[in-house]
């Protein structure tokens, strides 16, 4: 066979073709999204936000409460606080993410840190004091002493006025 540009050509052509319905197969298929998981997608952010907001707002009345009751001087009272702080901490590392998602924050070694700090170590703290919630609530149950009112509460005074009277 003597060599002709235009086989060549031909050939390039047909190997061209050839690529392109090869090129997206099942491995290294590259379509973009549909509409509908785009629309999705957002409305799943536009809920996680309020989530993030409500879980926020939640978290602070819970520890203004805990602090203006008795329940700060007990030890679920102060889990409970710790709890809630490290919630709200790891509700912002979420707000991080979505701001680093949108290119607001650049992402960069020292963004990637504060995010990880911000996310893995609340995260790691909370689980491990709901260990120690949920320890400190089976030996309260398992022992519990006769002592069970809250000395602290408005409650308890008339408790201590009614009691000697029904033993009487």
């Amino acid at each position: 066979m003597v060599y002709n540009g235009a086989q060549t050509s031909l050939t390039l052509l047909v190997l061209n073709e050839t690529i392109k319905k090869n090129d997206c197969n099942r491995l290294n298929c590259s379509v973009g999204p549909t509409e509908a998981v785009l629309i999705a997608f957002n409305i799943g952010r536009i809920i996680s936000l309020l989530c993030v907001i409500f879980g926020i707002l939640g978290n602070i009345a819970l520890i203004l409460i805990i602090f203006r009751s008795s329940f700060c001087y007990f030890s679920y009272g102060l889990i409970i606080l710790f709890i809630s702080t490290f919630d709200i901490i790891r509700l912002i590392s979420t707000i991080v993410y979505y701001l680093i998602q949108a290119n607001i924050i650049p992402l960069k070694l020292s963004t990637l840190t504060i995010y990880i700090t911000l996310y893995r170590y609340p995260k790691i703290v909370t689980n491990w004091l709901k260990v120690f919630l949920s320890i400190e609530r089976v030996l309260a149950v398992k022992y519990w002493i006769a002592h069970r009112y809250n000395i602290n509460s408005n409650n308890a005074k008339s408790k201590d006025i009614i009691r000697p009277i029904l033993n009487a």
